[in-house]
């Protein structure tokens, strides 16, 4: 059981690092804010399914 809770605390801080750092992307074009703003959408609802788990 300690491993899977070392593996999903592993995997917060690595969704939040990444969160982090493509939310300091200077898109400079239409397309690529779009797949910035799209990958972030996608890790903050990671961060919350991830949450919702340790609360379980």
């Amino acid at each position: 059981m300690t491993d899977i809770l070392v593996k999903l605390l592993l995997l917060q801080v690595t969704v939040a690092d990444h969160r982090l750092q493509y939310a300091m992307i200077d898109a400079e074009d239409e397309q690529e804010q779009a797949f910035v703003s799209g990958v972030l959408a996608a890790l903050e609802f990671l961060e919350d399914a991830l949450e919702e788990m340790w609360e379980a």
